[in-house]
C-alpha cells in the first residue's frame, strides 16, 4: 500500500511539473506574439512620418511572426492573419495572400481576412477570365458571397419562421379554415431557403470547394507547358506573385497547376509555396 501511494505521489508531482511547464511555454508564446504585434503597430504609426523606419518595424514583426509560426502551438488564424498583414505592408503580395489562406485554414469565418483577401485579388496583375460555368455559378449562388453575419441572421430568421409555421399547421391540421395553400407555400419556401443558407454557412466553415493549394510568391514567373525549362511557355504573358492555384500533381521540382479559371500549366517549386506544408 505504501509503495502504491508513493507511486501515485510521484505521478502527481510529474503531472504538476508538466502542467507548470506548459503554462510557462504558453506565457512565453503569448509574450512573443504581443512583442511582434507591438512592432507591427509601431510600423503603422511610423508609416506616414518615417516610411523607412516603418518598413524596418514591419520586417522585424515578420521575423518574429515567422519564428512563432515554427511552433505548432502558435499556428493560429490570428498569427497568420497578422503575418499576412505585415507582408502586405512591405509590398509582398504573394506571401500576404499565402498567409491569409493559412489563416482561413484555421479560422474560415474570419471576415477581416476574407475581406483583405478579396481586396488583394481585385488588384491582381493577372486577370483570369472566368468560364461560363463559373459565371453562371456566381449568378445563381449570389447570396453565398454575402457577409457571414448576414447569412447567419437570414438563416436564423428563416429557421425560426419554418418552425413557427410548422407548429401553426400541426395545431390547426383539423381546421381547414384557419390555413390555406399559401401557408404551405411559405412553409416549403422557408424550409428550402433555410437549408440553402445552412449549407452556405457549412460550406464557408469547412471551405468546401476551396481550390487553393498554393500561391505564387516570386515576383514574376514564366509558366511552362511541361515540367521543365525545355517546354514552351504556357501563356503569352508572365504570371505574378499572389496568383492562387490548385496542385494537380508534382514531378521533381515542378508543380502541375490549375488556376482558378481552369487554365493549366507547370510552375517551378522555387517560385511557389503551399498553403499547407507537405
Amino acid at each position: 500500500m505504501k509503495h502504491l501511494l508513493f507511486i501515485l505521489f510521484l505521478l502527481f508531482i510529474n503531472w504538476s511539473a508538466a502542467a507548470e511547464a506548459v503554462d510557462v511555454v504558453e506565457l512565453e508564446n503569448q509574450a512573443a506574439f504581443t512583442d511582434a504585434n507591438q512592432d507591427f503597430e509601431k510600423g503603422r504609426e511610423l508609416s506616414v512620418l518615417d516610411p523607412e523606419k516603418a518598413q524596418k518595424s514591419y520586417q522585424l514583426a515578420i521575423l518574429k511572426y515567422e519564428q512563432l509560426a515554427e511552433r505548432s502551438a502558435c499556428q493560429t488564424d490570428s498569427l497568420y492573419e497578422n503575418l499576412g498583414n505585415a507582408y502586405v505592408m512591405v509590398g509582398d503580395r504573394g506571401r500576404g495572400i499565402l498567409n491569409y489562406h493559412r489563416s482561413l485554414s484555421r479560422g474560415p469565418l474570419n471576415e477581416n481576412v476574407l475581406h483583405s483577401l478579396e481586396y488583394l485579388r481585385s488588384e491582381n496583375i493577372d486577370v483570369l477570365e472566368l468560364t461560363s460555368l463559373q459565371k453562371l455559378k456566381q449568378v445563381v449562388l449570389f447570396w453565398h458571397r454575402w457577409p457571414i453575419w448576414v447569412r447567419v441572421v437570414v438563416f436564423t430568421v428563416l429557421h425560426v419562421a419554418f418552425w413557427v409555421l410548422l407548429t401553426f399547421l400541426v395545431i390547426n391540421a383539423a381546421d381547414k379554415k384557419k390555413y390555406s395553400g399559401k401557408h404551405r407555400f411559405y412553409l416549403y419556401g422557408t424550409a428550402v431557403c433555410s437549408v440553402a443558407f445552412g449549407l452556405s454557412l457549412l460550406a464557408s466553415q469547412w471551405r468546401w470547394g476551396n481550390p487553393v493549394d498554393a500561391v505564387i510568391i516570386e515576383k514574376e514567373i514564366t509558366a511552362r507547358q511541361g515540367n521543365g525549362l525545355i517546354y514552351d511557355n504556357a501563356f503569352t504573358t508572365e504570371l505574378h506573385a499572389g496568383l492562387e492555384f490548385r496542385v494537380l500533381e508534382k514531378r521533381g521540382e515542378w508543380f502541375h497547376a490549375e488556376l482558378l479559371n481552369g487554365d493549366r500549366c507547370w510552375l517551378p517549386e522555387r517560385a511557389v509555396e503551399l498553403v499547407l506544408s507537405e
